[in-house]
C-alpha cells in the first residue's frame, strides 16, 4: 500500500476482524481498494463492507488445489446476495453438488459435498498417490470436501467444510450455521465451533469464543442468546472464551483440530457438559 497499487485484496476469515478492528485501521487510506474477495458468515461480510464503503466485499470461492478462486458472484449482483452467494463457477469450470453419504446428485438447495473439475484442478499431490486418488475421482471431479449449495442457475453457496459437519442424535449439524448465529451477537468478535464426542448423541457442539475488550458477557448469557433462536440440539453446551493471541493457527486459518483436541483434554479431565433443562429434553426425543 506504501505504492498505493493495491486494488484487488482477498481476505481470510481470521484476519478480517483483526484487520477492521486495528487501532491503526481508520487512519489508512484504503481507498484505492475496490474488489475484495472473501468467505464467511454473512454478519463477517456485512462488517468489512461497512469498514470498506468504496469496495465490493464478494463471497468467493476457491482451494488450494484449484489454483485459485474459481466461484464470484456476478457484477451488479446486490450486497445481500454477495454476502449469501459465491455466484457461478468462472467459464471452462464444472460444479456438481452430490450427497455426501450416497453419492449421488443432490437436488437444486439441498447441502451437499462440491465437485469441480476444469483445466485449473491439480494434476495431484506431490508423492502422494493415495491422497491423490482419494480426492480425484476416475471422472476428474475434484472431492473439495466442502459443503455447499447450488440454486437452480448454478450458483454456489458455502455453507462449511464437511470434516466440521457434526452429527447430533442423528441430526447433520453444520459447524457454520452456528458460528454464523453467534457471529452476529455484538459481543462477539470471531468464534469458532467444533464437536465432541457425547455417550449418548454422538457429538455435541462447543463453541470458541472472542469478545470485544471490556465486554463482560458470560458463557451463560451467550449460550441462552443461542438457545432463544436456535434449535436445542444446535445450542454449544460449552462456551470457550479465547484471547486473540490464543487461537491457534494453521498458514490461513483457525485449526480446529487442536481446539477440538484441547475440549477433549479437558472434559476427560472430569468436567461434564453443560446442559440446560430445554437441551435435555429436546436430547432425550432425538436418542429415541
Amino acid at each position: 500500500e506504501r505504492a498505493r497499487a493495491t486494488t484487488l485484496w482477498p481476505l481470510f476469515p481470521a484476519f478480517t476482524r483483526g484487520l477492521i478492528d486495528h487501532p491503526l485501521f481508520s487512519a489508512t487510506d484504503l481507498g484505492r481498494v475496490k474488489q475484495l474477495p472473501t468467505v464467511g458468515p454473512p454478519e463477517m461480510l456485512l462488517a468489512a463492507q461497512r469498514a470498506f464503503p468504496h469496495a465490493r466485499v464478494m463471497n468467493a470461492y476457491g482451494m488450494t488445489e484449484t489454483s485459485a478462486i474459481i466461484v464470484l458472484p456476478e457484477h451488479g449482483e446486490s450486497l445481500e446476495h454477495r454476502v449469501e452467494w459465491s455466484g457461478t463457477p468462472f467459464r471452462g469450470i464444472e460444479a456438481r453438488i452430490i450427497d455426501p453419504e450416497t453419492g449421488g446428485p443432490a437436488h437444486p438447495g439441498e447441502i451437499g459435498e462440491l465437485l469441480v473439475r476444469g483445466y485449473c484442478i491439480l494434476d495431484g499431490y506431490y508423492r502422494e498417490p493415495q491422497k491423490t486418488a482419494d480426492t480425484i475421482d476416475d471422472e476428474g471431479w475434484l472431492h473439495t470436501g466442502d459443503l455447499c449449495l447450488m440454486d437452480e442457475e448454478g450458483r454456489v453457496a458455502f455453507r462449511g467444510r464437511l470434516k466440521d459437519m457434526l452429527k447430533v442424535g442423528g441430526e447433520n449439524v453444520a459447524a457454520l450455521e452456528i458460528e454464523a448465529f453467534i457471529s452476529s451477537h455484538s459481543a462477539v468478535r470471531h468464534v469458532e465451533v467444533v464437536g465432541v464426542p457425547d455417550p449418548r448423541l454422538d457429538e455435541v457442539p462447543v463453541a470458541f469464543v472472542e469478545v470485544y475488550d471490556g465486554d463482560g458477557i458470560t458463557e451463560d448469557a451467550l449460550i441462552e442468546f443461542c438457545e432463544g433462536s436456535l434449535a436445542s440440539y444446535k445450542v454449544p453446551r460449552h462456551i470457550r472464551f479465547v484471547e486473540p493471541y490464543e487461537w491457534p493457527m494453521s498458514a490461513t486459518k483457525v485449526d480446529k483440530t487442536a481446539l477440538r483436541e484441547r475440549i477433549q483434554e479437558e472434559l476427560g479431565a472430569g468436567r461434564a457438559p453443560r446442559r440446560s433443562a430445554v437441551q435435555t429434553l429436546d436430547d432425550h426425543r432425538l436418542a429415541l
